[in-house]
């Protein structure tokens, strides 16, 4: 049986996606996915969910009153089945659990993801920035040696995904990619073994003759 994109079907389950595209070949007829990968910023296109107080507050409605599901979802703007969910998981909770609602916040591989930004930035400070690929490995040797539940597809390549590098760059606004500057040839030629040899020994030299006794003491400036 061939499908056209344009002929209607009496069955909705049938019916292509508004983003499906029918493409012809030789052998066999496939179907390919113009939106085949999954972005990164889910905008929000729908103000579905109700609040937790409006759920708690026609939840007692019902409890207290004596008052049928529906007539109390109607006079709240509720969905009956959504009330009527939330009072059978409140029954359900054990003692000292607290209740919630909507969605649940995304699984992350690190729970606390500050301290790794300190770090990168301490590197970062030290003259030693870290690539996105050394980035992406340290973040996978913490997982290992912290026991974290990581993605299977870390274990390929020894590295975190790059969907979880782009999470954590947006999470953490301190940090940011630059690219390495190149150092100059006159300043990669001048740092050698007879240069620095013969700054130690001029700083040497004048140690010796000040005689500041082995310990330097720094002006605390008035104003920066």
């Amino acid at each position: 049986m061939s499908w056209s994109y344009d002929t209607p079907t009496a069955h909705a389950q049938y019916a292509p996606p508004s983003f499906w595209k029918l493409t012809a070949t030789s052998e066999t007829t496939l179907w390919e996915n113009r939106n085949s990968s999954m972005p990164r910023d889910r905008k929000r296109i729908t103000d579905r969910g109700v609040p937790l107080p409006i759920l708690s507050l026609a939840a007692a409605v019902v409890s207290n009153d004596g008052r049928t599901v529906r007539s109390v979802a109607k006079e709240y703007s509720i969905c009956h089945t959504t009330l009527y969910r939330f009072i059978k998981k409140r029954e359900r909770l054990c003692p000292g659990e607290e209740m919630r609602s909507g969605y649940l916040t995304p699984r992350r591989v690190f729970s606390v993801q500050d301290s790794l930004a300190e770090y990168l930035k301490r590197a970062a400070d030290l003259f030693y920035g870290l690539s996105t690929k050394e980035v992406c490995r340290l973040a996978f040797q913490l997982a290992v040696y912290y026991k974290c539940s990581y993605p299977e597809t870390w274990n390929e390549c020894s590295l975190a995904g790059r969907d979880w590098f782009m999470g954590f760059m947006k999470r953490q606004p301190s940090l940011s990619i630059r690219c390495p500057q190149a150092t100059s040839l006159t300043r990669n030629t001048s740092f050698n073994r007879h240069n620095v040899s013969l700054f130690y020994n001029n700083l040497a030299n004048v140690l010796e003759m000040c005689s500041f006794g082995g310990v330097m003491k720094l002006l605390r400036p008035t104003s920066v």
